[in-house]
């Protein structure tokens, strides 16, 4: 797993750095900037990363404004904000929503607790399954994994790619399979919920446009599950 850290104190970067590697030793990767917008150039002409710790204030940079452009080229890229100034707080929930936010000076607790999270996730998302149709097998990634509807006898796997898989299988199985990550909404219907953008009355709502259905005797058990999933990941 790959970290891109950004700040522009080295102070800051070397502490985050450091502590992830007593952490995760090698199982996690860190690459270090003190610039926002040359983080960006790197992503757009090097490497993608799994996730973000940044800055939101630099002196040539506005660090949501830069996330806003990170996550038109990494859809779903968790980040993990930093700040030193409580009043921009707000901000970072206008328009998108970060894996967690750490205040300056930075506990080393706080740190732990959302990086375990994403490295929880990242393996999870990361876990290759096999499914079945006919004389032929596929193994497919759980994170590329938008949602699962059962059809007939059949449950079809709409992946993040468009592409979609079939297998002779019960739902109930199919969630066995895939473990967490996932929500039931309806009898029919299994959902990632990495790919949710909200969640109404009557359906989950996903970012590519898809709307999913909520069945009655779901909803409250939708509603109270996404609102952990969102609280955990800001570290509520």
């Amino acid at each position: 797993m790959l970290f891109f850290i950004c700040d522009d104190n080295c102070e800051v970067n070397n502490f985050i750095r450091d502590k992830i590697i007593e952490r995760y030793d090698n199982k996690v990767k860190t690459t270090l900037f003190t610039d926002a917008i040359e983080l960006i150039e790197y992503i757009k002409e090097k490497q993608t990363p799994d996730a973000i710790i940044m800055d939101i204030c630099f002196e040539n940079a506005n660090g949501i404004a830069c996330l806003r452009e990170i996550s038109e080229l990494i859809e779903n890229i968790p980040v993990i904000f930093i700040t030193g100034y409580m009043e921009y707080c707000q901000d970072i929930f206008l328009g998108f929503k970060p894996w967690g936010l750490l205040t300056k000076p930075i506990d080393e607790e706080k740190l732990y607790y959302h990086t375990d999270n994403l490295v929880t996730q990242y393996n999870g998302k990361y876990r290759t399954i096999k499914i079945f149709f006919g004389r032929e097998s596929f193994d497919i990634q759980t994170g590329d994994i938008e949602y699962v509807e059962s059809s007939g006898r059949k449950s079809l796997y709409y992946m993040r790619d468009k592409k979609i898989f079939e297998e002779y299988i019960k739902l109930d199985k199919v969630f066995e399979k895939l473990k967490t990550g996932f929500i039931r909404c309806h009898k029919s219907y299994l959902v990632n919920l990495d790919y949710v953008k909200d969640v109404t009355d009557s359906d989950m709502v996903l970012k590519s446009g898809v709307l999913i259905p909520i069945s009655r005797s779901c909803k409250d058990a939708v509603k109270n599950d996404y609102f952990e999933y969102n609280a955990a990941r800001i570290g509520l």
